[in-house]
């Protein structure tokens, strides 16, 4: 869903330029804007929830989401440089523990792990390699498995 804020304010905008002196575009703009920070607001409190719960992926889809909405908001921007040591911690941590599952054996859990990791880093190539490794694991058993039934 979304209000899409950044719209309804291109389209004000729009307007107030075609008619400078007409009151209530000016008043429509500041209201828009007003509700606007109040949405962002609210994803970026909803993130930082998720956050001090320890739920990293969701503190940062929230984040996301606030981004999405306002490109160039300096608050949502500040909040993500801000939370990014804590983003590369359990970026490292999740990283790690999905390599455990995948070295135990347990593929279906390591791609939950790495799933994590790159919805947080979607640049993290070792996350991608090994998801790909295990899902391939995963695909080969089947198979011999597919080849055992009668």
């Amino acid at each position: 869903m979304g209000l899409r804020f950044k719209d309804a304010l291109g389209m004000l905008n729009q307007a107030k330029a075609k008619r400078p002196t007409h009151a209530a575009l000016g008043l429509m703009i500041d209201l828009a804007k007003q509700r606007q920070r109040e949405f962002l607001d609210q994803f970026l409190a909803k993130g930082k929830l998720a956050m001090e719960a320890g739920d990293m992926v969701a503190a940062v889809g929230q984040w996301k989401l606030a981004l999405k909405e306002a490109p160039d908001d300096s608050v949502a921007r500040q909040v993500m440089a801000e939370a990014k040591p804590k983003i590369r911690a359990e970026v490292d941590k999740l990283y790690a523990a999905g390599s455990e599952l995948f070295n135990k054996g347990l593929n279906q859990e390591a791609i939950a792990q790495f799933d994590r990791v790159i919805s947080l880093d979607p640049s993290h190539e070792f996350a991608f390699k090994k998801r790909e490794e295990a899902q391939e694991k995963i695909s080969k058993l089947k198979g011999i498995l597919g080849q055992m039934k009668p």
